[in-house]
């Protein structure tokens, strides 16, 4: 029986790392020579999509290949048998990756073969932890067009779920608005019950004791009735369609795949300039202030939702980057490549 390439997910959340190797896996499965084994770190929303991608049970035979997508799941090469291909996707960026767990840096830096990073940061950072760099390429995540049908574009602002997106950073922008007197208007929102809102952040909750704190400043900032938690969707397009701009409160995010998917929905993007954020800036595909100054980006995000014209030609060059850079005709190619030269190491 042919051994299988084995594909390790750290987790199976609905965040970016775990996507990106759905849609990659997805192009690549009918076009490699071996059958997919599919391990999960850990459960979640995406399980299921995951496991759908295998067409073998994980046994006891030596796989023979093996993909890790996410540096926390690094540490299983360990176990590894000498002389099996190994290649990590990593998806992070400085700030998480030295905070790894020792077990982790020392299997990318002396058992990984190869390592693909989603940013010449992210792949220089790896560099400064050991990685040799003749074993690093760098492979953007794919983010593929699923534009909406925008017949309403009304919500001011709104994110995507799971990401890094600083809450509580984004109660203090909030808090800026008001103190501005720039509260808006109430609009309708399709994603909330009530119908409107002002601004809603997607996600995951926070933990218990974070949130409870989250509420409490909310409260305390009379923001309760213009800033709605609708936690986790399972389609948050209509969302990212429905609003004027989306905000990235993002401390580090070394490629934002949702400043690119409400792109492709006709949705300009403002955030902090760190990571792709500073990026898209710097290609004139989003409107960024530093970190950490809330009140700028505050005023930012009111003279975006002033000037349509601005948020139609970020929205524009941000989709002509997703389409040039990230889509899966450009992408999945160059992933196939990397994945069947790893597999074709076996035995070399």
């Amino acid at each position: 029986m042919t051994r299988p390439l084995l594909v390790v997910a750290h987790e199976a959340t609905r965040t970016g790392a775990p996507r990106v190797l759905l849609d990659l896996m997805r192009f690549a499965r009918g076009r490699i020579t071996v059958p997919v084994a599919v391990r999960l770190e850990a459960e979640g929303p995406l399980s299921r999509d995951l496991r759908d991608l295998a067409d073998t049970e994980i046994d006891l035979t030596a796989p023979c290949a093996v993909l890790v997508n996410g540096s926390a799941a690094a540490g299983m090469f360990h176990g590894v048998q000498p002389g099996i291909p190994t290649m990590a996707y990593v998806h992070e960026e400085q700030a998480a990756l030295e905070v790894l767990p020792k077990e982790c840096i020392e299997a990318l830096v002396d058992r990984c073969d190869r390592v693909l990073s989603v940013s010449e940061r992210s792949a220089a950072t790896l560099g400064e932890l050991g990685v040799d760099p003749s074993r690093i390429r760098v492979l953007p995540p794919v983010v593929p067009c699923t534009r909406a049908d925008s017949h309403s574009r009304r919500h001011p602002d709104a994110a995507r779920p799971g990401a890094r997106r600083g809450p509580a950073t984004r109660v203090g922008m909030r808090r800026s608005r008001v103190a501005q007197g720039r509260r808006p208007v109430r609009r309708r929102c399709p994603a909330h019950p009530s119908g409107c809102s002002c601004a809603v952040r997607l996600g995951r909750s926070p933990a218990a004791s974070v949130a409870r704190l989250l509420d409490a400043d909310t409260r305390l900032c009379g923001l309760s009735e213009d800033l709605m938690w609708l936690g986790e969707l399972e389609d948050v397009g209509p969302v990212l369609t429905a609003a004027q701009v989306l905000v990235m409160t993002s401390r580090e995010d070394p490629q934002p795949l949702v400043a690119l998917e409400a792109a492709a929905m006709g949705t300009a993007t403002a955030g902090f300039a760190v990571g792709g954020i500073a990026d898209l800036q710097d290609a004139g595909a989003a409107s960024a202030v530093p970190y950490p100054d809330t009140v700028a980006l505050a005023r930012e995000v009111t003279t975006l939702l002033s000037h349509p014209e601005q948020r139609g030609r970020l929205a524009c060059e941000a989709e002509n980057r997703r389409s040039e850079q990230h889509s899966i005709e450009v992408l999945g190619e160059r992933f196939l490549a990397e994945l069947t030269d790893l597999i074709g190491s076996a035995g070399r």
